[in-house]
């Protein structure tokens, strides 16, 4: 992977660019399609941030001393930004201040390394949070998941169908919970990303229901939950006994442990 490390200043001047070209080039406007940005990390207006590399992903090569001059972040910091292809990493000395509020924006003129120009401003703003605490709540009269970190409530999922057991990862950005199937017994496993508010759901069936997640220390792509076999008896569902199953946050890969 090639990746150009920088350093630089966050704020409203943008970059500070301690590496600057030193040969003139002639630079001939190239046909074909202008960039665009595809993507940006946190999205845009997310409340739960929990730092990290912010990111930002354009549709194709880019000069890359147009975007750092370009870039602005306030409230501004030292910092350092890298390039993975065609996706700006930009990260804080010591990380993003907590319950701050930050606005990005790419402004001026930006080209792609054909001399085709970004269209400008482009703007998007997220706030930093760091979750510390999650309690069962009440959203719409059904069981959920709230933020309820000090000086803070705010719900994480918003479920017609009641929540059950819940688990953060250990980097903050995903919770695992098991939410019920609306009969009272079976239940499957889902995974919410705090940062985007984005939930999929990881099991279904009517074969085994699915209990008590939680994440092993620094690994954040698979966790591990307890999984029981639905039986019958008397026309009735029951559970037996639970086994230790893993799987990976894509739902790939899930797999009796052991």
């Amino acid at each position: 992977m090639n990746a150009k490390i920088r350093s630089f200043r966050l704020g409203v001047a943008g970059f500070l660019t301690l590496c600057l070209a030193a040969s003139a080039v002639i630079v001939l406007r190239g046909d074909g399609p202008h960039p665009r940005v595809v993507g940006v990390l946190p999205a845009n207006g997310a409340q739960h941030f929990p730092g990290g590399p912010m990111q930002i992903t354009f549709s194709q090569p880019m000069d890359t001393s147009s975007v750092e001059r370009s870039l602005q972040v306030t409230p501004g910091a030292e910092g350092q930004g890298a390039w993975y292809g065609n996706t700006l990493n930009v990260q804080p000395l010591g990380d993003w201040r907590p319950n701050v509020l930050y606005h990005v924006a790419l402004t001026g003129k930006v080209t792609d390394n054909e001399g085709r120009p970004l269209h400008t401003p482009v703007l998007f703003s997220f706030r930093v949070h760091h979750i510390t605490r999650l309690k069962a709540c009440l959203v719409s009269g059904v069981r959920n998941i709230c933020d309820v970190s000090p000086g803070y409530h705010a719900p994480l999922t918003r479920s017609r169908l009641p929540v059950g057991d819940f688990a953060m990862s250990t980097d903050g950005t995903e919770i695992a919970y098991t939410e019920s199937e609306g009969r009272r017994s079976i239940y499957h496993l889902h995974l919410v990303d705090v940062t985007t508010g984005k939930t999929v759901q990881l099991t279904r069936g009517n074969r085994f229901s699915d209990a008590k997640p939680y994440w092993v220390k620094d690994v954040d792509t698979f966790f591990s939950y307890q999984r029981q076999p639905i039986g019958r008896i008397n026309g009735k569902p029951h559970l037996g006994n639970p086994q230790v199953w893993t799987i990976a946050t894509t739902g790939a890969m899930n797999t009796p442990s052991g």
